[in-house]
């Protein structure tokens, strides 16, 4: 997921078993793929040169045993003053790499959230201004019996639609694009509201999947102007795509005028369901 990304800024980007690993564990991969979706995000955002490296490692001289993962960057680096505020709900760090990359402030404080669910103490930062970050965690994982292979997911039929996506965040954006490719739609592709809504302007789309936070116009605001626009005219489904699972958000997002609300990551199951709901409303 992150090879084309590393590729395209010159990064080197591996993956490093620092022991042994046994073949099946317990736990929540939903969460736990979410803290390395986020964490190996940042570290690709703020690396310029250099590399990523994750690294993953198994202490089984515990009860229960512990799955150990950290991200290595050679990025920018963190200010120590803002180290201790850093897991903090919306902080921006105040260095000027970060200053030039904005992003919702979300990432590092549901990651922190999200290993405490699983199990652990918690997200452990190391870092030098200049050099580089490493952020760390440890989560209980008992060694398990692999599980039957699940069933092909049930995908609803629908014939391929022009699909407009709107993100910002690169990373996000071929995950979305990846997933719409194996439901067999194309993409169009928007880096922030007013370009979703110039985008829906000239090439018409069957649906928009739509960002809430993003530059220029964030993704409510953009659906209010598309709302706006298309008043008489084809009603084009936006679904609303965002970081924070807050009803208040899910609120903003269908009175702006969208039709439907996923929380990331979402998976192809998700994807899929939203479609079709969205495509059924309209018809």
């Amino acid at each position: 997921m992150f090879k084309t990304i590393a590729a395209e800024k010159g990064v080197l980007l591996e993956t490093v078993h620092d022991t042994p690993l046994p073949a099946h564990v317990s736990c929540d991969p939903t969460l736990l793929r979410r803290i390395l979706l986020n964490l190996v995000g940042n570290a690709l955002k703020f690396t310029d040169t250099g590399s990523v490296k994750i690294r993953v490692s198994y202490s089984n001289n515990r009860v229960p045993p512990l799955l150990h993962f950290s991200v290595e960057d050679t990025g920018c680096g963190i200010p120590s003053s803002d180290l201790p505020q850093l897991m903090q709900q919306f902080f921006q760090a105040s260095n000027a790499v970060s200053a030039s990359s904005k992003g919702t402030g979300l990432g590092l404080h549901l990651s922190q959230h999200m290993v405490k669910l699983l199990g652990g103490s918690g997200l452990e930062i190391h870092s030098t201004l200049g050099r580089g970050s490493t952020f760390s965690f440890a989560i209980p994982a008992p060694e398990a019996e692999a599980l039957p292979a699940p069933g092909t997911p049930t995908l609803p039929s629908i014939a391929s639609l022009r699909i407009l996506v709107a993100e910002d965040n690169k990373v996000n954006q071929l995950v979305l694009v990846r997933l719409l490719e194996k439901l067999g739609h194309s993409t169009i592709l928007a880096t922030n509201g007013r370009e979703a809504v110039e985008n829906w302007q000239r090439e018409d789309p069957d649906l928009i999947l739509m960002d809430y936070r993003m530059p220029v116009l964030d993704g409510p605001a953009a659906a209010r102007e598309i709302r706006t626009l298309e008043s008489g005219k084809r009603h084009v489904p936006i679904v609303a795509i965002t970081a924070n699972a807050l009803v208040e958000h899910r609120d903003i997002c269908l009175s702006a005028g969208m039709d439907d609300y996923l929380s990331k990551p979402v998976t192809l199951q998700q994807l899929a369901n939203a479609i079709e709901r969205s495509i059924v409303q309209k018809d």
